[in-house]
Parts: C-alpha cells; structure tokens; sequence
C-alpha cells in the first residue's frame, strides 16, 4: 500500500512540475513584455520599470555599455519606444527561483529628435525575490542573419 502512494504522489509531482514551469513561463514572458511597456510613448515611464528591476540592476546595450539601472534612466529619459515586437521569445528555467528568457526583438524609438530602428536579440535574467520576480540584467545586440 506504501509502495502504491509513493507511486501515486511521484504521478502527480511530475505532473505539478511541467504546469508550474508553463505558469513561471508565461509570468516571465509578461513581466518582459511589461518591462518594454515601460518605455512605449514619448518618454519612459520609469516608476512603472522601476518596479520590475532588481537591486544591482545592469542593462548591456547593443552598444556594448553597461548601464545600472539610474544611469540607464538618466541617459534615456527623453526616449520612448513607438513599437516593439518580440520574435521567438524562450523562457529557460534555470532553478526555482531564476530563469532567464532570450528573444529576437524589432523596435523603433525616439530619442529626442533621433528616429532609432533596430533589430535586436535579447535576453534578460529574472530571479524570484520576496515572491516577485525581478529582472537582474538585460542585455541587447544588433541582430545579424545566419
């Protein structure tokens, strides 16, 4: 009878698992999606990016500069995405509490009067803090073809 729950519960938990890996999955791909929402319209709504960044937050832009989180704002306060499109995002469960998602992006922004439209990949390491899941460091880079 022992033998028949611990197979039963084993049945279940392998079960469990997938269900909650699609549920951290689909939180991370919406957090990240959030996390570009931030910066549609003229300027970045950066109380509402703020609230998705870890502390230590660093950016790694296509440029190749390493930004912490208030240099980046200072430096793009003035921009604003006019459109964003993800292409293939992959979210990787790395332990419970830390995944990491990677994605081809298509975006246009303003910058002052400066038009940008770029072809990126990109990806982002989110970790699971005080029961909220926080980015720890973005990074971008021009897209090339294969």
């Amino acid at each position: 009878m022992k033998m028949k729950f611990v197979s039963v519960a084993f049945t279940i938990l392998s079960f469990v698992g997938p269900l909650h890996a699609e549920d951290v999955k689909k939180v991370i791909l919406a957090n990240e999606t959030a996390s570009w929402q931030a910066w549609v319209g003229t300027r970045i709504d950066i109380p509402a990016a703020q609230k998705l960044l870890a502390p230590g937050y660093v950016d790694i832009d296509a440029s190749g500069v390493a930004w912490s989180a208030d240099e980046m704002f200072a430096q793009m306060k003035n921009c604003g995405i006019s459109y964003f499109k993800f292409k293939d995002p992959q979210v990787h469960l790395l332990t419970p509490n830390s995944a990491a998602i990677v994605y081809g992006v298509d975006a246009t922004a303003m910058c002052g009067d400066q038009k940008i439209s770029a072809d990126l990949l990109a990806s982002s390491v989110w970790v699971k803090r005080n029961g909220k899941w926080l980015t720890e460091i973005h990074t971008e880079t021009p897209a090339k073809q294969k």
